[in-house]
């Protein structure tokens, strides 16, 4: 508990620090969010909230695994876990300065998770390609929901408070002081406003897969069709209880997309907080109504099956 609390603090203070530099390093390079028909902000706000979280954990991933003494597996999978956050980040972060192509990053999601799961469980199984569906689900439903202000911060709060979530105390900590601190700059006043931006919803939303399967779907050779099968329920059980609401979203606008003869990665303003917004909802009205019936199965899940 003393780690969590003393990560939570923090994790404050450093977001307070590095913010004014991120902000201005930001509109330097171009990394912001330029007003647009799809957005829904006035303005153009920089795209740093996710380099913010993604500098402070992967210090604290640095500083647990040096100062824990981890068994080899522990420690592949510690240090593979940062070089795949790194590289989200990085991909998300370039997203942000020059739009990628939606079909490009869900290739360099679907390598980086296969990646993941192979060097982490030191073997090649065919179950692992649900493994792998299952984990970019978490990513791409959390990026979605990137789009009115406080959404995102306010999913990941909820979810760094549940005990569905496994990462480390100073992990999870961090994440929640930080989130704390760009909730209410989004949330309460403009002059300081950021976003994730790609960079941070990507990274995040990869730290959460990790967190929620925590490689219960890594399975051998030796295990039966309904053994395994069993695990990927459970696994895809969990997840959907803690992110209910982006992943139905996400299915939801993708498929309205296909039966119009679209295409799945077209951006437009159909997702749920957009639909709210329209609706002459306020932001943080809008991400209360979305955050609090998101976290009602959370709280059963925690309550009957943790």
């Amino acid at each position: 508990m003393i780690y969590y609390l003393l990560s939570f603090l923090i994790g404050i203070f450093a977001t307070l620090l590095m913010l004014p530099m991120l902000r201005v390093i930001a509109f330097r390079i171009g990394m912001v969010s330029n007003e647009n028909a799809r957005s829904s902000h006035i303005g153009t706000v920089p795209n740093v909230g996710g380099m913010v979280m993604f500098i402070y954990a992967v210090a604290n991933i640095l500083f647990w695994s040096l100062h824990t003494e981890l068994q080899f597996s522990e420690m592949i999978r510690v240090n593979m876990s940062f070089i795949c956050v790194a590289v989200m980040a990085v991909v998300g972060m370039i997203d942000d300065v020059r739009d990628i192509p939606a079909f490009v990053k869900l290739v360099i999601e679907i390598v980086v998770c296969s990646a993941y799961m192979i060097v982490v469980s030191r073997s090649v199984h065919l179950s692992m390609a649900v493994g792998v569906l299952i984990m970019l689900t978490i990513i791409n439903a959390y990026n979605l929901i990137d789009g009115i202000d406080g959404l995102a911060l306010g999913i990941l709060l909820t979810l760094s408070l549940s005990c569905a979530v496994c990462l480390s105390a100073s992990v999870l900590g961090s994440m929640l002081g930080i989130a704390i601190v760009l909730l209410i700059f989004n949330m309460f006043q403009d002059r300081w406003k950021v976003f994730l931006g790609d960079g941070g919803t990507l990274s995040i939303g990869f730290l959460l897969a990790v967190g929620l399967l925590k490689m219960d779907f890594v399975v051998d050779d030796s295990c039966g069709f309904a053994e395994w099968t069993m695990k990927y329920v459970d696994v895809s059980f969990k997840v959907l209880c803690c992110l209910s609401l982006p992943v139905i979203d996400m299915v939801r606008v993708a498929l309205m997309r296909i039966i119009n003869h679209e295409s799945p990665f077209k951006a437009d303003r159909r997702h749920l907080h957009h639909i709210l917004i329209d609706k002459g909802l306020p932001h943080w009205k809008a991400t209360l109504l979305i955050v609090m019936a998101n976290a009602i199965p959370i709280v059963i899940y925690d309550i009957y099956c943790t």
